[in-house]
């Protein structure tokens, strides 16, 4: 198979349905020799084994080395808090706030139609590749399986022919249709255990295979895990409680291993997310971590809307876990740079001090109202309560503002016009002249 152009059609897999029908006619035979001898027809299975084996590894590398040319590689990492860095300049700050929220919403409104999306150079995100591999593989494997069951007579009370009479008398194209069927789990323990291992010896290069596309594509673009994670668990529900343990397991095994590694890249923005608070002032405006998560936000929900994930799988309960975790760190991030007062000297005067309290309000005012007013959070119950926190901490601290701005300066020209009063001992007539400026100031 030739590498494909981006104009081209899909890669694809070799059909095995002539090779299937060339093997089965020689399944009378190898029921004969199960029930006349076994080591001839331990020898049978593995001569359809090891070559079979040795054809599916080479096709499915070819296939997916097509398949990663097709994929494309993440060009938003500043979406990605661990990797974002503050931009230099009052220009650069704007560009960061604005322009690249502004790409990422179009292409997050360009998916809501559930269509793929795809760049202009016909290039998809490793997260569809995931999935379209996925989608041919497994499937392939459990035509295999069930071949191989017909074929081998590895179960005959799950095909129906359980001896080489009745296979006689049996239709010799009912197994073409059980290519497709849904078995219930095997309850001979033995049987089990015997496709499990048949499964094994063919298929025993997958589950590296697996792990080296997965790596592949959490390289390329790591937020797309969330949607890996999704491919894998839709897999896993479609063909738990059958007789396909093999997929079953194998998927679930990398699974686990996955939701553990978005689990620590999810610890990794926390941690990058504390280590902000460290650089980050109160004059700084919108910090950092503020103008990153509504793109982080948009980056991941898009994958709900791509028509690969749905709410309905546990994946979206983790993406909501990630969401709460990263939302309460930037919230007592800001919190802590807001109450920091480590910068003060001891010797500072009253007026000082109250400068600082008034640039926490602002710092605070400024990262609330953005986070309301910029995170999208499309019905999601966490975002939501975030926004409504941010909705009262905006509303806290703006009262505070407010009621500091108008007491300082009405504060000052109080005690000034008493002392006034005092040193010149001007009359009530006098005073109530002064006045007058203070309240048309008021």
């Amino acid at each position: 198979m030739t590498i494909p152009s981006a104009k081209s059609k899909r890669p694809s897999l070799p059909d095995h349905s002539t090779s299937y029908a060339y093997f089965y006619r020689y399944s009378g035979f190898t029921l004969f020799a199960k029930e006349v001898d076994k080591d001839i027809y331990n020898e049978i299975r593995q001569l359809y084994i090891a070559p079979a084996g040795r054809s599916y590894k080479e096709d499915f590398r070819t296939f997916v080395s097509q398949w990663k040319t097709l994929g494309r590689k993440a060009e938003d990492l500043e979406l990605i808090f661990s990797l974002a860095k503050e931009p230099q300049g009052p220009v650069a700050a704007v560009r960061s706030a604005t322009i690249k929220r502004s790409g990422t919403v179009v292409k997050t409104l360009r998916s809501l139609d559930g269509t793929r999306e795809k760049s202009d150079d016909g290039k998809y995100s490793v997260g569809e590749v995931f999935d379209e591999i996925l989608s041919v593989i497994v499937p392939t494997i459990i035509r295999e399986q069930s071949f191989m069951m017909e074929f081998l007579h590895l179960s005959p009370v799950a095909v129906g022919k359980g001896s080489f009479e009745e296979f006689l008398k049996s239709d010799r194209t009912s197994w073409m249709i059980n290519l497709e069927k849904k078995r219930p789990a095997e309850l001979d323990k033995s049987v089990a255990k015997d496709v499990f291992s048949v499964m094994e010896q063919l298929l025993s290069w997958l589950p590296d295979e697996l792990v080296n596309l997965i790596e592949w594509c959490r390289t390329a673009d790591a937020l797309q895990l969330v949607t890996i994670l999704g491919v894998l668990e839709k897999h896993i529900n479609e063909w738990d409680d059958t007789d396909q343990s093999f997929v079953v397991r194998m998927l679930n095994k990398q699974h686990d291993k996955l939701g553990g590694l978005f689990h620590r890249f999810v610890e990794d923005q926390v941690h990058a997310i504390e280590d902000m608070k460290i650089t980050a002032k109160k004059r700084q405006g919108v910090l950092l971590m503020f103008k990153i998560f509504p793109g982080f936000v948009d980056k991941l929900e898009m994958q709900f809307h791509s028509g690969i994930l749905s709410d309905g799988l546990d994946v979206r309960e983790t993406v909501n876990e990630a969401y709460g975790r990263v939302s309460r760190t930037m919230f007592d991030s800001l919190q802590a740079i807001a109450k920091d007062t480590t910068s003060h000297q001891a010797s500072v005067s009253k007026d000082d001090d109250d400068k600082e309290q008034l640039n926490s309000h602002i710092s605070m005012i400024e990262n609330m109202h953005f986070y309301r007013d910029t995170v999208d959070d499309r019905g999601n119950p966490v975002l939501q309560d975030y926004r409504k926190q941010a909705q009262t901490l905006f509303d806290e601290h703006l009262a505070l503002y407010l009621k500091m701005v108008i007491r300082r300066p009405f504060g000052r020209l109080v005690v000034e016009s008493f002392i006034c009063i005092i040193n010149s001992r001007i009359s009530c007539r006098e005073w109530k002249h002064l006045s007058n400026p203070i309240r048309q100031r008021t």
